[in-house]
């Protein structure tokens, strides 16, 4: 099966499209704001990502598992000629705001509403939020946004789709 490199503006035009469509499902409460949850944790320092194991054991880093923020060195990138592409299932669907501390979150009111599957496992939206500049890098660089499509599989494995929006620069 041949398939073709996937044009990286088409895939954030698709996901912001959805994003964007979901966005605007979102419902919130005039009398109710959110209010950030406690957090022991950051992205340097001393509850940067050396410490998160401290902070949940489901980011203990082991040989399988990458933990964020990921540096994506394109130098040592392979194909892998057998993976199937992720199938997405998304419709208009209701989400509430949550402020966990870090991000704004939308949260799916009905989480088997929009799915994504690969491999046979089906994953769940759970939640989308997005990064200024982004959570992550490639070759080092950072992108001027990021959206994270956080999915949950019916036994707690955990799919986040990125797309992420280039920076522009003046002509």
């Amino acid at each position: 099966m041949h398939t073709r490199p996937v044009c990286r503006l088409a895939a954030f035009a698709a996901a912001a499209t959805v994003a964007i469509g979901l966005a605007g499902c979102v419902s919130a409460s005039s009398t109710s704001t959110p209010t950030p949850t406690s957090s022991s944790w950051s992205y340097s320092g001393e509850d940067g990502p050396a410490h998160w194991d401290a902070v949940a054991k489901a980011c203990k880093k082991t040989a399988e598992a990458h933990e964020s923020p990921i540096d994506i060195k394109t130098s040592t990138l392979v194909t892998d000629a057998a993976a199937t592409p992720v199938k997405t299932h998304y419709a208009p669907a209701a989400f509430h705001l949550e402020n966990n501390g870090h991000t704004i979150e939308a949260v799916a009111d009905d989480t088997s509403a929009n799915t994504i599957e690969r491999d046979g496992t089906t994953y769940s939206l759970q939640q989308f939020h997005f990064h200024a500049d982004s959570e992550h890098t490639i070759d080092g660089k950072h992108a001027a946004a990021e959206l994270h499509l956080v999915h949950k599989s019916a036994s707690g494995e955990v799919a986040v789709c990125c797309c992420r929006r280039a920076r522009r620069t003046m002509p």
